[in-house]
């Protein structure tokens, strides 16, 4: 069996799916399921931070909560983006 987290738990449930072959899964089935996909889920933000981390060190933004500047005093707000989309 693997051995980072990410890989056991896609391991745990792949072999979840495949003793449910061919048929639906029950409520608490369903529920066994969905906390192995948030175990997974987990395990692969943790690598994907710890991949970031590493790459910069120094950067403790994430890019996903990054707000773009606003527009600078003399700027309209249409003129980001496109350049010509606007007359």
């Amino acid at each position: 069996m693997a051995t980072d987290p990410a890989a056991q738990a896609n391991e745990a449930i792949r072999a979840f799916m495949r003793r449910r072959e061919g048929r639906p899964l029950w409520p608490d089935e369903r529920a066994e399921y969905e906390k192995l996909l948030e175990a997974w889920v987990i395990a692969i933000r943790d690598i994907a931070a710890a991949e970031t981390a590493q790459r910069h060190p120094d950067d403790t933004s994430s890019p996903r909560t990054a707000v773009p500047p606003a527009p600078g005093p003399m700027e309209p707000a249409c003129s980001r983006g496109s350049a010509g989309a606007h007359p």
